[in-house]
């Protein structure tokens, strides 16, 4: 039997650069393809044990070696103005090139459409289920009858966002613009395994979509428990929208990502953001990983 070869598109994105290890090291079987944009972002990927090979999923071109014996694909929707259009592509290019299964993230709430973020991401998802059950292109013995079966994970935001709030905490200050209403995050590694799960057992996982979130927590436990496994003095303080968009510009996050970001924090103040259940345990058979543990995990040492 041939072996099976896993497409990661993008590999050196955030999803995509958690998602291979764990594969790895769940199911060595596999063959793992990671695809990357340009050769300086092949650095990260060196030690994974992977192939990897530049090329761009706009030009369709450069996309046989990609695919060439791919059944079964992940794709990390970038963050990028045209991001609807290159999940179209990349679906597209599934067709093409005969892949099966496909795994495309999407974000929490997407088909509730009252954010930015969650109109895009409803329209990638409109787009792959309109394709679902559709017969994708075989080179060999095409007769039609391997259909195209997608699985959509939506994400809440992931708790390796707080990254970038690293200088304010430092300075004991955590700044969100939530008031005292809750809101859910995730851990990506948490993430990355469900999404490994689905392009392990696809027949378990296609055609369906699952939310993946880790905790609802207030502004002021988040602030706390940042302070109790960081070991750092750290007080949340609310505040409004547009502060945020600043203080993110001011790290350099692009406009329309900094508005973006802000605008799904906010979201976690009206009523219909607080009933999601999360299918982590699900998918994993086991708990969300806590918001403390990835303080004490990977957020400890930065502030150290």
């Amino acid at each position: 039997m041939s072996e099976t070869t896993i497409a990661i598109i993008t590999g050196n994105s955030n999803t995509g650069l958690s998602v291979i290890p764990i594969l790895k090291a769940k199911y060595p079987q596999f063959h793992i393809r990671a695809m990357v944009r340009k050769k300086a972002s092949t650095t990260e990927l060196e030690d994974m044990d992977c192939e990897v090979i530049t090329a761009d999923i706009k030009q369709k071109h450069l996309l046989d070696p990609v695919f060439e014996g791919v059944t079964r694909a992940y794709f990390a929707v970038p963050a990028t103005k045209d991001r609807v259009q290159l999940t179209k592509y990349f679906v597209d290019a599934c067709f093409d090139h005969g892949v099966q299964y496909a795994t495309i993230i999407s974000i929490i709430g997407a088909d509730m459409k009252e954010t930015t973020y969650q109109k895009q991401f409803n329209e990638i998802e409109e787009y792959v289920q309109s394709k679902a059950g559709q017969p994708v292109t075989l080179k060999v013995k095409d007769k039609g009858k391997v259909k195209f079966i997608p699985t959509i994970v939506r994400c809440a935001p992931f708790y390796q966002n707080f990254y970038g709030s690293l200088s304010s905490i430092l300075r004991g200050q955590l700044y969100l613009p939530l008031l005292d209403c809750n809101m859910c995050h995730v851990d990506i590694e948490d993430v990355a395994e469900c999404i490994v799960e689905t392009l392990a057992n696809p027949e378990k996982h296609g055609n369906k979509t699952y939310t993946l979130l880790g905790e609802y927590q207030p502004g002021n436990m988040i602030a706390s428990t940042i302070g109790m496994r960081a070991g750092v003095h750290c007080t949340y303080e609310n505040v409004d929208g547009s502060v945020m968009v600043e203080a993110l510009q001011a790290l350099d996050m692009q406009p329309w990502i900094a508005e973006g970001n802000t605008e799904m924090i906010e979201w976690f103040k009206t009523p219909q953001s607080q009933n999601f259940t999360g299918d982590i345990e699900e998918m994993l058979g086991r708990s969300p990983t806590k918001f403390g543990k990835f303080v004490a995990r990977d957020f400890k040492p930065m502030l150290e």
